[in-house]
């Protein structure tokens, strides 16, 4: 390709990104190019929206490059990334460390009210974690996965105590 075919670059990776939905990467290397904060951060924005709506472990593969770069630009300029943190934290509720990133965030913002519910569900994490560490780590996040998936079975009639399908 030469130059003057990267002027199209943005308009390709964006039908790419639609084309395919559940990767990702398209749209990261997009938000990687585009150098105007405000159309980063909706695309930051239509992402989160984009992610929310896959599977889990779809959204869960791609935390780490998603935190790596939103949090770069999230510590940059808070005031322009806060809305998209709040974004991040509807497909991620329970990272710790993205939630810790958007209450700092809002408390550079002035945004006490904001800050101070994330701070309190950091806190109350934290409470939980310290009461029941050394629970957890005695159990096998396998077993708590196959108890609930037999249960989950039994309710939706999908299992019966004799062992045949219903």
């Amino acid at each position: 390709m030469h130059l003057a075919g990267l002027a199209d670059v943005p308009a390709r990776l964006s039908a790419y990104a639609e084309r395919f939905a559940e990767d990702a990467r398209f749209a990261l290397f997009a938000l990687a190019i585009q150098k105007n904060l405000h159309k980063r951060a909706s695309l930051w924005n239509n992402l989160a929206e984009r992610l929310a709506g896959l599977p889990r472990s779809a959204a869960d593969f791609y935390f780490e490059q998603i935190a790596k770069l939103f949090l770069k630009d999230l510590r940059a300029d808070p005031g322009v990334y806060l809305e998209a943190g709040e974004h991040w934290l509807r497909v991620y509720p329970s990272r710790a460390s993205l939630r810790l990133e958007v209450a700092q965030a809002a408390e550079q913002c002035g945004r006490f009210a904001q800050a101070q519910d994330h701070y309190q569900w950091l806190q109350d994490a934290l409470a939980l974690y310290t009461d029941n560490q050394a629970f957890l780590g005695g159990v096998s996040p396998k077993t708590v996965a196959a108890w609930s998936a037999a249960l989950r079975g039994r309710l939706h009639g999908e299992w019966s105590p004799d062992g045949e399908d219903i």
